[in-house]
């Protein structure tokens, strides 16, 4: 396998993009620059003398970024990518035809090669979470106003319809912590989780017990749960996440588990008006997501109801991970 580097390079928000030049392999596309790493070379001096070779500029390599792996020719490529500073230079162009300092929408809209993809979505993901948690960790206090009174008890019996007496539950982005305190008064184990360190406080003294600080992608655990609640909280991870955080998930819920769903119905991705990220489903694309799973659906209905003065269309499912009878 041959290992080659790549840089993340972020200037006033935006981020470094090369496009290979004509007469070169996947002219046209676009990757993060970077290049083989030589025998007996660390990855950060590969990456260092290869910014120098191919733009003349000088730079300082910084923390591990991701990396991505790539089998379809002939020598599997691994793509080690790093967060790395622009110290001098004027990027004179030698193995590439343009760079451009790209938004999150042109990243999304470039060519890429094939073994840059997964760091592009890894990127974005991070990007778009920065901005959404911003939002809760900021203002964590009217949101918890705004939300911890709302009545979902018709969505809650039917989830809980489905549990064994004294169940564990995971609240998966529990927010301010509503329907934990909804479980935990009727008996269940709770284990309430937030990405935002700010609404966890509050959600805590609502709860009286700890609500743990983590991202979903922090959820590894196996078998650990009876079922999993993610009421409003995982239309907030693009495709790419969602597609990773599927397996992790149904590894955290024990066999036969059950696990509650609500997602903003709808097509596309996009921000909100309070900078938060949104990705939007159908019907068909939440059982298209359940079906490249151990998973099947239980219930799946839309409610319409009114949210800041206007209707706002959810979907909602029950779904149940694979037991013995069903493998």
């Amino acid at each position: 396998m041959t290992t080659v580097t790549a840089a993340i390079i972020e200037k006033d928000h935006l981020i470094l993009a090369a496009r290979r030049g004509p007469g070169k392999d996947l002219a046209g596309h676009w990757e993060f620059p970077g290049g083989k790493v030589e025998a007996g070379e660390s990855h950060e001096a590969c990456l260092a003398r290869e910014l120098q070779e191919e733009f003349a500029i000088k730079a300082d390599v910084g923390s591990l970024f991701g990396e991505s792996i790539y089998t379809r020719s002939e020598t599997p490529i691994r793509l080690v990518a790093y967060h790395v500073r622009h110290l001098s230079g004027d990027f004179l162009l030698t193995d590439h035809d343009l760079i451009k300092w790209a938004t999150d929408d042109e990243l999304a809209s470039l060519t890429w090669a094939t073994a840059d993809i997964p760091l592009v979505q890894k990127l974005l993901a991070e990007r778009r979470n920065v901005s959404t948690l911003s939002f809760y960790d900021h203002q964590a206090a009217p949101y918890f106003e705004e939300t911890h009174a709302i009545d979902l008890t018709t969505n809650l019996e039917k989830f809980t319809a489905h549990l064994p007496e004294g169940a564990h539950i995971l609240d998966l982005g529990c927010g301010a912590g509503r329907d934990s305190l909804y479980f935990i008064r009727h008996g269940y184990r709770v284990t309430a989780v937030d990405a935002s360190e700010a609404l966890a406080r509050l959600a805590t003294r609502h709860i009286g017990q700890v609500v743990h600080v983590m991202t979903f992608l922090d959820i590894d655990v196996q078998d650990g749960y009876d079922a999993i609640w993610a009421n409003a909280s995982l239309l907030h991870c693009t495709a790419y996440e969602i597609k990773t955080l599927v397996p992790r998930l149904v590894t955290a819920l024990k066999p036969g588990g059950i696990w509650y769903v609500s997602l903003k119905y709808g097509h596309g991705e996009g921000y909100d008006a309070r900078g938060r990220y949104f990705n939007y489903y159908t019907r068909r694309d939440l059982r298209t997501l359940v079906g490249k799973s151990p998973l099947y659906v239980v219930d799946i209905w839309e409610e319409t109801k009114p949210l800041r003065g206007q209707d706002q269309t959810w979907l909602n499912a029950l779904l149940r991970g694979e037991s013995k009878a069903h493998e």
